[in-house]
């Protein structure tokens, strides 16, 4: 039943019927919109001080410790990230979060460049505390 099911939707164009929320739309050249203050549920300043990680929805922000300025989005798949750490020698920002019953995520970044080292679900729920 469901082969022939699948078969037919096939046929007739298999159109993605999907609700709109459900398809996900952000990535780093569509990082999320706050539409309020948002929930900040995870901070870190750098080694040197020079900088502050804060966990918004889908993304760490990174701030210039005197809150002269925005210095980077970093965009992952985590829905909340609930806890970030840097490195002992300052090169590397772990976070850990989640989705809710979906999965658990740890990401390393590489502080030098921004860039996403490792990306790894590693559970079924979020994730609440990281170190080094």
């Amino acid at each position: 039943e469901s082969i022939e099911l699948v078969k037919r939707w096939v046929a007739e164009g298999a159109k993605d019927d999907s609700p709109p929320d459900a398809i996900d739309t952000i990535d780093a050249e569509h990082p999320p919109v706050y539409e309020g203050k948002p929930l900040i549920s995870a901070l870190a300043f750098s080694r040197d001080g020079s900088t502050l990680a804060v966990g918004g929805y889908r993304e760490i922000l990174l701030h210039a410790a005197d809150g002269s300025s925005l210095k980077a989005r970093l965009i992952g798949l985590s829905q909340r990230v609930e806890d970030l750490a840097y490195s002992p020698d300052g090169t590397r920002l772990a976070a850990c979060g989640g989705s809710p019953g979906r999965f658990g995520e740890i990401q390393i970044w590489n502080v030098a460049d921004n860039s996403l080292l490792i990306s790894s679900q590693v559970s079924t729920d979020t994730l609440f505390g990281i170190s080094w």
